[in-house]
């Protein structure tokens, strides 16, 4: 697996595979519960197996910050 360098939050192709330097590895998706208010935001699942919601906003800035790293075969 390779860092995807230049990785835009919108370019989310099904899920992807993320480190993030606190947390460790997780998966990101798009959040498609529109009942629950979380259409649009990005869902973060945790290795153990817990998730959140997060904005595009927030998501793409933990990447620009190095905080996330995106991977991909």
């Amino acid at each position: 697996m390779t860092v995807v360098q230049g990785f835009q939050i919108g370019d989310i192709d099904g899920c992807e595979f993320v480190f993030s330097r606190i947390v460790g590895h997780m998966l990101v998706s798009w959040d498609d519960t529109v009942d629950a208010g979380g259409w649009g935001k990005v869902r973060v699942i945790y290795a153990d197996g817990s998730g959140k919601s997060v904005t595009q906003e927030e998501a793409q800035l933990n990447i620009d910050i190095g905080e996330w790293k995106v991977y991909r075969r």
